[in-house]
């Protein structure tokens, strides 16, 4: 989805700017990569807990649960079970507090595929959340069996709806006829003014229709619901990341320097 919001504002800003704006404007992005520092200490091993019926190819729950409080109940989630990428043998889940900018703290559980390389950290947690808050009383367990990081059940507010006849789940909250509609909605008014005889209100339609966008994309990729592409290995733990990127993605020229940073999971709230 990310790539098809990047690709789309790309077209309209061949269309609006001159080629030298563009250069310009592309310069200014700048693509950074957020390291997660290892700790001092291994993470426990566990032993597996007994979860759903495991999967081939190795498989992990990805994703976020976030709860007003340990006790509960849950606020929101953004995650589901889904095959690993194939050098990754292992299944982290953490849990953490996250006191909020607002000073209000909420409990986090995070899970992810890994392998001893790049297992999560409570200090790449805190250093790739920073500006979400403050991290505090933080763990990270590790299991080896399919689906072993199962974050204890608890009633969803979110209801699967039934996908209908001739339609395709392509993404957790949209069908695919849905991502379609919801796309093309965004880009008419663009495309009903072009040609632009007046730049400026080239650039003003062509904000909007990023900021719409945007829109979708958080719209679509939020919730836990199963979705066709949860076969990709790997790329349901990247949804969070993806959602809180486009959530600041208001403009054209923020769109183009944020979608080069999607790099690790960042749980925006």
């Amino acid at each position: 989805m990310n790539k098809i919001l990047s690709t789309l504002v790309v077209v309209g800003v061949v269309v609006c700017m001159s080629a030298s704006t563009i250069s310009s404007h592309l310069n200014n992005a700048t693509t950074t990569a957020t390291t997660y520092p290892m700790n001092a200490t291994s993470p426990t091993v566990v032993a597996p807990v007994n979860g759903t019926t495991p999967a081939a190819p190795f498989s992990c729950y990805q994703g976020y649960k976030v709860y007003v409080s340990r006790s509960g109940p849950l606020y929101q989630e953004v995650g589901t079970y889904a095959p690993c990428p194939p050098n990754d043998t292992q299944c982290d889940i953490a849990e953490y507090e996250n006191v909020l900018p607002t000073n209000a703290t909420v409990f986090v559980q995070f899970g992810r595929c890994s392998n001893p390389m790049t297992t999560t950290t409570c200090m790449g947690i805190q250093a790739s959340n920073a500006t979400q808050g403050r991290v505090k009383n933080c763990t990270v367990r590790v299991c080896t069996s399919s689906n072993c990081n199962a974050p204890p059940p608890v009633v969803s507010n979110q209801t699967c709806p039934h996908t209908p006849a001739g339609d395709v789940q392509v993404l957790p909250s949209c069908t695919l006829k849905q991502v379609l509609n919801k796309t093309f909605a965004c880009m008419g008014p663009w495309f009903h003014g072009a040609p632009y005889a007046d730049s400026t209100m080239c650039k003003s339609n062509l904000d909007t229709m990023t900021k719409c966008l945007s829109d979708v994309v958080v719209e679509c990729l939020s919730g836990h619901c199963p979705s066709v592409l949860d076969a990709i290995p790997g790329a349901r733990a990247f949804y969070p990341t993806i959602i809180h990127t486009a959530k600041k993605a208001t403009s054209l020229r923020q769109a183009l320097l944020l979608i080069p940073n999607i790099t690790e999971p960042v749980i925006q709230l």
